[in-house]
C-alpha cells in the first residue's frame, strides 16, 4: 500500500457514500495495530493530516508507525476483518 492507494480509498468512499474509513498502523510500543475510523464528515480532513504526515509508502515522518491497510466500509464491524488478516499475516510470518 502507498499513499496514492490510500487516497484512492478515502476518494471511493466519498463517491459511494461510504460512512466509515479504517485505516490500520503498526505502532512502535506494541504487537498489536491501531485501527482508526474516520467517519464521513471528516474524510477530507483526515486525508489532509495523513498527507502532512506520512510519506508515499505511508511511513510516519516523524514517529516509528506505518500505515499498513485501509478499507471503507458502511458498519464497524466491516472492519474486523481487516484487524484479523493482518493478524494473521504476522503469525505466517512469524511461523516462517
Amino acid at each position: 500500500m502507498n499513499f496514492k492507494s490510500l487516497e484512492l480509498v478515502f476518494n471511493n468512499a466519498k463517491l459511494l457514500t461510504y460512512k466509515y474509513v479504517a485505516v490500520l498502523s503498526t505502532l512502535p510500543y506494541g504487537s498489536k495495530p491501531e485501527l482508526r475510523i474516520h467517519m464521513q464528515e471528516d474524510f477530507d480532513i483526515a486525508l489532509k493530516e495523513y498527507k502532512k504526515r506520512y510519506g508515499n509508502n505511508l511511513k510516519h515522518a516523524f514517529a516509528n508507525v506505518q500505515i499498513v491497510d485501509a478499507k471503507s466500509g458502511n458498519s464497524l464491524a466491516e472492519f474486523e476483518p481487516l484487524l484479523e488478516q493482518y493478524e494473521n499475516k504476522q503469525e505466517n510470518k512469524q511461523s516462517e
